[in-house]
């Protein structure tokens, strides 16, 4: 009884490999799925790592520390570069790298006693800009930067955002974004 048992077992594990190697394998309809085709570059639409290559000087140029500073020198300087952020794909990469690099330094650790009034201006631009646009990609960019570098003071600035946006993914992340303010 117990080899019949076994013999069944073999039977059955079999009957079952060969039933899958009859079957078709699976074709990733994304031509971008592996790695390889998604790494290649195209003509006409460089890669990020192209492209910061091809732009490496105009990059470190606008990051400098003191080209960073103008920007915070008074809210409109700091709004006037938001002011630049435009909808998805529309934004000249140089600003939006611009803004990011204000974030970080806003949040870098320095000895400047101005560093304090250099975050809050530039957290109140960004969460004025967020709350002004009617665009979800410029919403998203500046809740983004200001999930980094807002306030425990603004939370509910944004918890109110949140209740009147109209993209219910910009409302999610605002929600999202006052949580982790309120922190």
């Amino acid at each position: 009884m117990k080899s019949f048992m076994i013999a069944m077992v073999m039977v059955a594990g079999a009957c079952f490999a060969s039933a899958q190697a009859k079957e078709k394998k699976y074709v990733d309809p994304n031509a971008y799925a592996g790695y390889g085709p998604a790494m290649a570059s195209k003509a006409g639409d460089p890669m990020a790592v192209e492209w910061q290559k091809k732009n490496e000087a105009a990059i470190k140029a606008a990051t400098a520390p003191e080209a960073l500073k103008a920007h915070l020198k008074d809210a409109a300087a700091a709004k006037a570069l938001l002011g630049k952020v435009k909808g998805a794909y529309a934004s000249d990469p140089i600003v939006l790298t611009v803004a990011a690099a204000v974030t970080q330094q806003v949040m870098t650790p320095c000895k400047c006693p101005k560093q304090a009034s250099r975050r809050a201006l530039w957290s109140e631009a960004l969460l004025e800009t967020a709350t002004r646009s009617n665009d979800a990609y410029v919403q998203m960019f500046c809740l983004d930067q200001l999930r980094w570098c807002g306030l425990p003071g603004q939370a509910e600035k944004v918890t109110a955002f949140a209740g009147v946006a109209s993209d219910k993914s910009v409302k999610d992340f605002a929600a999202w974004v006052a949580r982790e303010l309120a922190r």
